[in-house]
């Protein structure tokens, strides 16, 4: 015990709703066994707390997420991304980001101008980007109608044609449509960036040690297997945690970079661009 205290502490931060705070409580109680470090949670308030080293670890949404990987270098890295209990079905499926796009000279600016819209969406996706991402995402902008596209670059042209108002395309998949066409990605722009995961994502600051990092991980992907944490995850209506690193979102990194991505809701938008990978 009196070595767990001559080792500086890890200090968490949860840029999350306050009503998460007792879950994370438990999160990092459970990192305190498991790494025999004393642990503190706080509750964020700057993103650039991991880059100043004020962080350790941090409980983020992908748009945070999304944020911190804009910055050169990457302040953080990503550990763990929790699975919803609503999204098990779906299996050990790393968050996806998608992309809301209007015609460039569309008047919407905002995702809340977007009520009313007519919506469009490509069928024959994946299990884990079923229509629940659609339900969702209409939900999120008020559309009044939905029309279905084959593919996604014909959800695109749909828009471009007037049939619709707006679409969301995969994040990874809209930067290859830039790269490969760059005349349709001139006449596009993207409003903002969403994700249809509910559950957080878990990153370390850069200046951890590997040794704590890994142990830091391996904490959370031994969770679930905990009977007292297994119930407390339950309660935040999370079934457990998956390793997923930066390398991921590695091609969405470079894009988010290049193009200078605005992923608030009440942030300007901004026109698709075409990049390549650094």
């Amino acid at each position: 015990m009196k070595e767990l205290y001559m080792t500086p502490p890890i200090i968490f931060e949860t840029f999350l709703a306050p009503a998460w705070y007792k879950t994370y409580q438990y999160m990092t109680e459970y990192v305190e066994r498991y790494t025999g470090t004393s642990t503190f949670l706080l509750n964020g308030e700057a993103l650039e707390d991991f880059a100043d080293a004020f962080a350790d670890v941090g409980f983020l949404t992908p748009l945070a997420y999304i944020q911190l990987l804009g910055q050169r270098p990457c302040p953080v890295e990503l550990l763990a991304a929790a699975i919803a209990q609503e999204d098990v079905q779906h299996g050990d499926v790393p968050p996806v980001f998608f992309d809301i796009v209007v015609r460039q000279e569309s008047r919407v600016r905002e995702t809340r101008e977007l009520e009313g819209c007519i919506w469009s969406y490509y069928a024959g996706m994946p299990h884990a980007e079923d229509n629940t991402f659609y339900e969702r995402a209409v939900s999120t902008v008020g559309a009044r109608k939905t029309v279905e596209s084959a593919t996604p670059v014909q959800a695109l042209r749909s828009v471009l044609s007037g049939v619709a108002d707006a679409t969301a395309v995969d994040a990874r998949m809209l930067h290859l449509i830039a790269l490969n066409s760059p005349a349709m990605a001139a006449r596009l722009r993207v409003v903002s960036t969403y994700s249809p995961s509910t559950g957080p994502l878990v990153v370390v600051a850069s200046h951890v040690s590997a040794d704590l990092k890994q142990k830091i991980q391996e904490a959370f992907l031994c969770m679930h297997k905990d009977s007292f944490f297994a119930r407390r995850l339950q309660d935040g209506k999370l079934d457990h945690f998956i390793s997923v690193t930066n390398a991921h979102y590695q091609d969405m990194c470079d894009c988010y970079r290049n193009t200078q991505r605005q992923v608030d809701f009440d942030m300007p938008a901004r026109p698709l661009q075409a990049t390549s990978a650094q």
